[in-house]
């Protein structure tokens, strides 16, 4: 019995098992976090937007979609984040670059940044005293891998190699340590194509041609312009002041030339006039014409079956045939919106909605109707007679009554920036505010990859003097690549039907990351013939999702437009005068050739700068009943 009793007691029960077990884990977790070292924080990632309580008072941030600050509100500007996860910031007058948890990777000690990474370097500048610019390069772990010294820094080929120029303004390449790989002999370069060619002009010469990238000219120069290849043709013009096509062995491709040559689309095809002041019609990539000359102006089909011509002063839409799928009969238009199968369109001034046989599927009745997002980011955008923007549906039911302040436009996860009064917030496609008006100005949001935390950066210090205080100009950054469209308009002024999108691939202008406030008109009290009837506004804003104004805020009485819309509308032209397709233009001001591009005929739809703090251009006049688009 004593014998059972004690092997009774050591004898292990179901329950102490488990219990054992759990202790033992425990342990072992406790044992692990203390003796292994823990790892990095990782940055955010996912849809991040810029946000700013007040510009250019340290008060502006990063915000993810549910309103959570990511950085906090210490900057004065920040641009749009990189896709490997950095962007310009701006404190005390002063860019840098940090990563999505706010942290500097470069510190603020240069006179300018730019916002374009080439091949894992941005370009990064300081003034001298006589007012030139010398720029250099720094890796995106902040060091610095080429000291300031050259007067141009372009981006790099796929050779890795990126023209520059020298203090004796002569342009050659260099490799990513700043050494010259062709030496600088030349007046002019263009980057190198994936075929290993890039345009130069020798010194002394007047004429272009393609080198290789030993410095050889692979194709003589022979041409008054001469454009980067894509794929295995490259547009240049003649002694003539005509366009043609050549191929890799600078072979002419196709007997026919042209008055103007636009860009080639994704499916090969591209508006071409045959004679100056003449008719437009689509070129393939062997020069060959597919639809012959007869519109008085073509679009590009913009991913689509379905392009904007116009015949008669009328808008219709052709298919990649040249055929007329929807006959003109529309002062205006927009491009189809793919998802929907819809295109807004103008008709004695007034627009409305059409379906892809023609059709009215929304009226012609409102003063502006156009595409709020691209593809299948957004619904429709209405500019009413109150002056402001509501949005529709594709069957003409109001999602958002008119009375938002500013243009809205929707990004890819289905937010858009949405502005009531003087503050921004954001909507979701039916109009539901997703984050309350609670800042002054904001950026799209975009997809942002999570990052490291930012490494020393200590390399990439130099000891420029500091900045004198009689520097009021902010830092300048170059503008990124456009990759949505805006359409902003200063309350109480009604937009131009008539601007257009310009896909003119000039080099771009350095333009500010911080576009000064310009005062902007009080919007006039609506009248009772103006104001629309009644609605309620589908608004439903998410309760303390927003992040509220610091104590004290006080916003201003009437913001600047804001919207990244080009600087002004395009050049007026005569009414016969057959407008100029777009040129894919060198960087030499002379080298830049106008013309229409490749997009839709209503609305100028180019994304300006991703700078954190847009503001808008000054608000075009308003449209006259029935104006064509101009290029």
């Amino acid at each position: 019995m004593a014998v059972h009793h004690l092997t009774g007691r050591f004898r292990p029960r179901p329950g102490d098992l488990f219990r054992n077990a759990g202790r033992l884990f425990l342990a072992a977790g406790l044992a692990w976090a203390c003796l292994w070292p823990a790892p990095a924080a990782r940055a955010a990632g996912g849809y991040l937007a810029v946000a700013c309580l007040r510009r250019n008072a340290g008060q502006c941030g990063v915000i993810n979609d549910k309103g959570d600050w990511v950085v906090l509100p210490a900057f004065d500007q920040i641009g749009d984040f990189a896709p490997n996860g950095l962007a310009v910031a701006v404190k005390r007058r002063r860019p840098g670059v940090i990563n999505t948890r706010g942290e500097w990777v470069i510190e603020p000690v240069f006179d300018k940044v730019d916002e374009e990474w080439s091949a894992g370097l941005i370009k990064v500048g300081l003034s001298e005293q006589r007012g030139d610019w010398l720029y250099g390069l720094a890796d995106e772990s902040g060091r610095l891998v080429v000291e300031p010294s050259f007067r141009e820094i372009q981006n790099f080929g796929p050779n890795l190699l990126a023209g520059a120029r020298d203090q004796k303004d002569r342009y050659g390449f260099i490799n990513r340590e700043g050494v010259w790989a062709v030496p600088p002999v030349f007046t002019r370069v263009e980057p190198f194509a994936a075929n290993g060619l890039a345009p130069a002009i020798r010194a002394g010469e007047d004429l272009w041609g393609y080198i290789d990238a030993s410095g050889e000219f692979a194709i003589p120069p022979a041409y008054e312009q001469a454009f980067p290849f894509d794929g295995d043709r490259a547009k240049v013009r003649s002694d003539d002041g005509l366009y043609g096509l050549i191929n890799s062995k600078g072979q002419a491709v196709g007997k026919q030339k042209f008055a103007h040559l636009g860009d080639f689309d994704s499916g090969g095809l591209a508006p071409a006039q045959k004679e100056l002041d003449g008719l437009y019609g689509l070129v393939n990539r062997n020069g060959a014409w597919v639809a012959q000359p007869s519109f008085e102006l073509v679009y590009s089909f913009n991913g689509g079956n379905l392009a904007p011509a116009r015949q008669d002063g009328l808008f219709g839409f052709i298919n990649r045939s040249g055929q007329w799928v929807i006959k003109p009969a529309f002062g205006n238009v927009d491009d189809f919106e793919i998802r929907l199968g819809r295109a807004p369109a103008e008709q004695s001034g007034a627009w409305g909605l059409i379906d892809s046989g023609g059709n009215w599927v929304v009226s012609p009745d409102h003063l502006l109707l156009l595409n709020a997002g691209s593809g299948a980011n957004g619904p429709l955008q209405v500019f009413a007679e109150n002056g402001r923007w509501g949005l529709m549906d594709e069957n003409g039911r109001w999602l958002l009554e008119p009375i938002l302040t500013a243009s809205p436009y929707f990004a890819a996860n289905g937010l858009s920036e949405a502005r009531i009064g003087a503050l921004y917030g954001f909507i979701d496609r039916f109009g539901h505010w997703v984050l309350e008006p609670a800042f002054q100005q904001v950026g799209p949001f975009k997809p942002v990859p999570s990052v490291p935390p930012a490494l020393s950066s200590s390399a990439a210090r130099p000891e420029p003097a500091p900045p004198a205080e009689e520097k009021a100009a902010p830092p300048e950054v170059k503008a990124a690549k456009p990759d949505g469209a805006r359409t902003d308009q200063t309350p109480g002024q009604a937009p131009t039907a008539s601007a257009r999108r310009s896909r003119a691939h000039t080099e771009p202008a350095p333009t500010r990351l911080v576009v000064p406030d310009k005062p902007a008109a009080q919007s006039p009290a609506p009248t009772a013939e103006t104001v629309r009837p009644a609605r309620p506004a589908r608004l439903t804003p998410v309760s303390g999702a927003a992040p509220s104004p610091p104590t004290g805020y006080i916003p201003p009485a009437e913001p600047a437009s804001a919207g990244r819309r080009p600087a002004g509308p395009p050049k007026a032209k005569p009414a016969k005068t057959a407008p100029e397709p777009a040129e894919t233009s060198q960087s030499a001001p002379s080298q830049v050739e106008p013309g229409p591009d490749a997009g839709s005929a209503a609305e100028n739809k180019a994304a300006s700068s991703p700078d954190v703090a847009v503001t808008g251009p000054p608000p075009p006049a308003a449209a006259p009943a029935q104006t064509a688009p101009l290029p």
